[in-house]
């Protein structure tokens, strides 16, 4: 295994998981698991004390079913379909990672947000790869999505304590990529929507852009290309990754949106932290490409900046039941998740966006309003 060490600017990794690491109190043993009883027609979901890595399908009240390649209680090849990737996991393996679209921090009711997608007739999908994203480091957890050399190597936790080591799986990358066609071979819906956290925000691009890339060359057909890619608060490296590419690696993946956007890819952008503002690359081409929402959370405390950066997961699945969101003047459709495509791209490629003005001190997007914001 190669030893090079990432470049890393100390000071803002250290505020980063300082930032991050005070969200990462132990849950009650009773609460680990709840979201991982498998349905009928389900094998046994795998818990964490192995690798348990891989596509999940969400059902209605947060049950889940691993994608093993075969018929699934949770996913219908006729269906249009969003998979979420989410982001870095530092602690999390040892609570199990209750990531079922479900947030008490938002909402004390804890609706499941999958089931008005569901409800509406799409699959929903979380990518889950919480083992090797728990790293007390970002970057750690960043190598994996593009090489299983680089160290830390493709470590992954137990949730019972200890790590094992596995790169003959080859990288995140490489495994979502994998996952993520094993549904495709049988999939035959008219939209296939994919979304990205944070870091894996660098999941979600990859896997877009490979699948575009495998149906432009005719090795995939092109009913299989994403047609929309949802970015929340995304972790675009700000410094050079000299260990894993020659130039920046979020010069690369810019030059990778701009051109799935040339061939007709809808971008939606969504910001909510300071996090975003100030570490993750704010001046990024995504957010000049995309169509930009800036949402401010205030019932969140400015001191708890990764409560609001999980926000937007929590926003932008919650919103598809409220509908699209509401300029606080006129009538020009804004972009959300609820939002048609057209409504999307319109948006596109503006020096503008739109940020939250009305409905910041509450959670339910139902008073929220927005108005066109300059950067």
């Amino acid at each position: 295994m190669r030893q090079t060490r990432p470049v890393r600017p100390a000071l803002a990794l250290l505020a980063l998981t300082l930032a991050v690491s005070s969200s990462c109190a132990p849950t009650p043993p009773s609460e680990r698991h709840p979201y991982r009883r498998a349905p009928a027609g389900c094998p046994e979901n795998p818990d964490f004390d192995v690798d348990a890595g891989g596509l999940y399908w969400l059902g209605s009240k947060g049950s889940e079913c691993i994608e093993h390649g075969a018929p699934n209680p949770h996913f219908d090849p006729s269906r249009p379909t969003v998979v979420l990737f989410h982001g870095w996991k530092y602690g999390k393996t040892a609570e199990g990672d209750p990531l079922t679209l479900t947030d008490e921090r938002f909402d004390a009711t804890n609706p499941h947000l999958a089931d008005a997608w569901l409800d509406a007739g799409w699959n929903v999908g979380i990518f889950r790869w919480t083992q090797h994203a728990d790293e007390l480091l970002p970057s750690d957890a960043e190598t994996k999505i593009w090489d299983t050399e680089v160290a830390p190597g493709m470590r992954w936790k137990r949730a019972g304590g200890g790590e094992e080591r596995d790169g003959f799986k080859g990288t995140v990358g490489d495994r979502a990529m994998r996952a993520l066609l094993t549904a495709l071979s049988r999939w035959r819906g008219d939209e296939l929507r994919i979304v990205g956290h944070s870091l894996g925000a660098q999941v979600a691009t990859q896997v877009t852009s490979r699948l575009y890339t495998a149906a432009d060359s005719g090795l995939l057909p092109s009913s299989v290309r994403p047609h929309r890619l949802a970015l929340l608060d995304p972790y675009w490296s700000p410094w050079e990754r000299a260990d894993l590419t020659p130039y920046p690696l979020h010069t690369h993946l810019e030059v990778a949106l701009e051109r799935m956007v040339d061939e007709g890819l809808v971008l939606e952008v969504h910001t909510a932290s300071l996090l975003n503002a100030y570490t993750f690359a704010p001046d990024h081409a995504s957010r000049r490409l995309g169509a930009w929402l800036d949402y401010r959370p205030d019932y969140i405390t400015h001191l708890t900046q990764h409560h609001r950066h999980d926000a937007l997961v929590w926003h932008y699945f919650s919103s598809y039941a409220h509908g699209p969101v509401q300029p606080c003047e006129g009538e020009e459709a804004l972009p959300s998740a609820a939002a048609s495509d057209e409504a999307v791209r319109a948006w596109m490629g503006r020096s503008a966006g739109v940020r939250q003005v009305e409905g910041r001190d509450t959670p339910t997007p139902t008073d929220d309003c927005y108005e066109t914001h300059e950067p």
